[in-house]
């Protein structure tokens, strides 16, 4: 069977209607029939005739099938090369098994970011076919379920081509163009491929690697107190990675795991919908379990790249207090959350507002990160934002969208929006969403007095007594979210602070335990009128 570029079905051939293979001097050598093989190029006529095997019926077959250069046929051609996209909804390949004929899914739709003016018509939404998807399928499980590396969200980089065939319709196809540039083959860009530019930050996380094992392993979650579990096989394929870092994101590194390896990720949460057994109740209201926490899509990313603490302020003065915490001059205070601790996020919240997600359909989360802190963080900091609004919808309102608000109403409550669900694929594009939540008050964590060790003072040797003044920096931990004092450098000893060196005061207390064994002890301070203090030395 030969596949037409002007018909939509495929036209019969028979093995004496193929010339023979072509002379160099352009005219038919006069032996057998070319041998034709699958991919081959050829012209040929078509005929109407009876069909030999059943009565009554015809068929079209091809005549005189002569055998062309390769690149001669064309059943599509390109309109536009190195666009850009975002992934709108991606099937995935169903479950491979023996007992049926494996059939590719639905091709994918990907919004353009520039639309394309081509034969008189504008073109903003092209198809994209699994076998072009970057990086291919990966292993979900044992029984055969597969996945895809691309997400809703995620930002491709491809050429466009418009179908020559059976009406127009345009797919995004193999590109040779680098993020830099076309052509440039010490990116390792000689190979044609749909590029994944960027994944979508809905969802995405960053931490450290806490073990391997065998084929799974942990992550520590820089922005929550969780460890993340995650099958060897959601570790980006190198390739994959090595587009990553050629897109201008990342450095190069090296892609294997071990533990300390800084990481980004997708967070999911696998929520149990199990009943509780002692009460009859369903726990998917409730709080994730720490162990229900699943990372994906891991991207291997420079050292340095995942910080464990965030600057919050410099030369910030303090007192030595008896207890030994410092007690700042002034209380420093942080927004809650605060988006230096959750810098993806507040990259999101900034590409939104920037137009970088479609403007009518926002940033939308895939229904397994929505749980626990993280969306009460994600919708606490879009409380926070000018211009944006959240709302909930999809199955059992378990999808979060993040929208712009210019010129579609304001942060106030609204219904719902109506129509088809976010992933149904036969579902038209739907309209702007409305805000189902109010603007609630920005909150604040405040720092008035911080904890001080060994590893806190810019000089190890040095001793803080009750009373000396210190410069420090404050900083906040990101998986904790407390306040941490570093470079600590004494600027007036206790003797030195006021008049009669008494800065510091003196306290009295009463001794309460010793360890002689060890060499030090306890005193518990007393108060003028002779009753136990609250703080213990």
């Amino acid at each position: 069977f030969v596949a037409s570029t002007s018909r939509s079905e495929e036209v019969y051939y028979h093995i004496s209607h193929v010339l023979p293979s072509e002379s160099e001097d352009g005219g038919d050598e006069g032996g057998p029939p070319a041998q034709l093989r699958e991919g081959d190029e050829v012209e040929f006529y078509v005929v109407d005739e009876p069909d030999g095997k059943n009565k009554g019926r015809r068929r079209t077959s091809s005549r005189r099938v002569r055998v062309l250069p390769p690149g001669t046929v064309k059943f599509e051609e390109v309109v536009a090369e190195g666009a850009t996209g975002i992934v709108l909804d991606c099937p995935s390949p169903a479950p491979f098994s023996f007992d049926r004929e494996e059939k590719d899914p639905a091709p994918a739709r990907v919004l353009l970011k520039v639309p394309l003016e081509a034969d008189g018509e504008t073109v903003t939404e092209v198809g994209l076919e699994a076998r072009h998807y970057p990086g291919g399928t990966l292993q979900l499980g044992r029984r055969g379920e597969r996945g895809v590396w691309i997400r809703r969200g995620d930002l491709l980089r491809f050429d466009v081509s418009r179908s020559l065939v059976g009406g127009r319709s345009y797919r995004a196809v193999p590109t040779r163009c680098s993020f830099g540039g076309r052509d440039d083959h010490d990116g390792g860009t000689d190979v044609p491929a749909v590029r994944l530019a960027s994944p979508s930050l809905c969802g995405r996380a960053e931490g450290t690697v806490k073990t391997v094992q065998d084929n799974y392993g942990f992550v520590r979650c820089a922005e929550s107190s969780v460890d993340a579990y995650f099958p060897l096989s959601e570790v980006m394929p190198p390739a994959l990675q090595a587009e990553l870092a050629r897109s201008g994101l990342y450095s190069p590194v090296d892609g294997e795991l071990r533990p300390g390896t800084e990481v980004r990720f997708d967070l999911s949460v696998q929520v149990d919908d199990r009943p509780d057994a002692s009460r009859g109740r369903w726990k998917r209201d409730g709080p994730p379990r720490k162990e229900s926490y699943r990372a994906r899509r891991i991207q291997v990313v420079p050292r340095g790249t995942v910080a464990g603490r965030i600057p919050v302020a410099t030369e910030v003065e303090a007192t030595v207090a008896p207890s030994g915490l410092l007690e700042l001059s002034e209380p420093v205070s942080v927004p809650e959350p605060n988006p230096g601790r959750h810098p993806l996020v507040a990259k999101l919240l900034d590409s939104v507002r920037n137009g970088d997600y479609p403007e009518d359909l926002g940033a939308v989360f895939h229904e397994t990160m929505i749980g626990g802190g993280e969306v009460n963080t994600v919708t606490a900091m879009v409380d926070a934002a000018d211009g944006l609004a959240w709302s909930r919808d999809g199955d059992d309102n378990m999808r979060l969208r993040i929208f712009r608000t210019d010129g579609g109403g304001e942060k106030e409550g609204g219904e719902k929006e109506e129509g088809a669900k976010e992933g149904d694929d036969a579902a038209p594009t739907p309209a702007a969403p409305s805000a189902t939540t109010t603007s609630r008050a920005i909150k604040e964590r405040r720092a008035a007095r911080v904890k001080v060790d060994k590893s806190s003072l810019s000089d190890r040797k040095a001793v803080l007594r009750p009373g000396d003044a210190v410069s420090l920096s404050l900083l906040q931990d990101r998986r904790t979210g407390a306040f941490v004092a570093e470079d600590v450098t004494v600027t007036c000893p206790a003797a030195e602070a006021g008049d009669g060196g008494e800065a510091g005061g003196e306290v009295r207390g009463i001794v309460t335990d010793v360890v002689a064994t060890r060499k030090f002890g306890f005193v518990t301070a007393v108060t003028e009128g002779g009753e136990a203090g609250k703080e213990d030395f």
